[in-house]
């Protein structure tokens, strides 16, 4: 499955309060806009359970404020590296997949891999590849 997301990458950080979360308005809204993206594109999907998840992560930036050299090198090659903040490991991804916990996969310990990119090329998106593995059998 592939869910595209046309929305610039946003990092999102919460904060902690004691046993509350708390999140600023644009970071549920930011939440929201995903998961409604994702409801446009697959209207009766019904929640992974209990199977392992691998999952891919682009996080695509507009390359408009690239030089005219990177802008051609991302074109050819299908984007080029950003290698600014924010960081992809943590704060890119964990808005993502805590927006599509209770709408893809049941919870998110279900993802036993996860593999993210940022990078530059035409026009600002997220799209996630998610693949359901086989789990393995009794006795191997």
């Amino acid at each position: 499955m592939i869910i595209t997301i046309p929305l610039k990458p946003k990092p999102i950080q919460s904060v902690r309060f004691g046993k509350n979360i708390y999140q600023k308005k644009d970071v549920k809204l930011f939440k929201a806009r995903i998961k409604y993206c994702f409801h446009n594109q697959y209207p009766n999907f019904q929640v992974i359970e209990n199977k392992q998840i691998k999952i891919k992560i682009e996080h695509q930036y507009d390359f408009k404020n690239l030089l005219k050299w990177q802008k051609k090198y991302a074109l050819e090659n299908g984007g080029f590296p950003k290698i600014t903040r924010p960081d992809v490991v943590d704060n890119l991804n964990k808005g993502v997949i805590d927006a599509l916990t209770g709408e893809v996969w049941k919870d998110d310990s279900l993802i036993v891999s996860c593999l993210s990119k940022k990078f530059y090329a035409n026009g600002d998106f997220i799209r996630i590849y998610v693949n359901v593995l086989e789990m393995p059998k009794k006795g191997m």
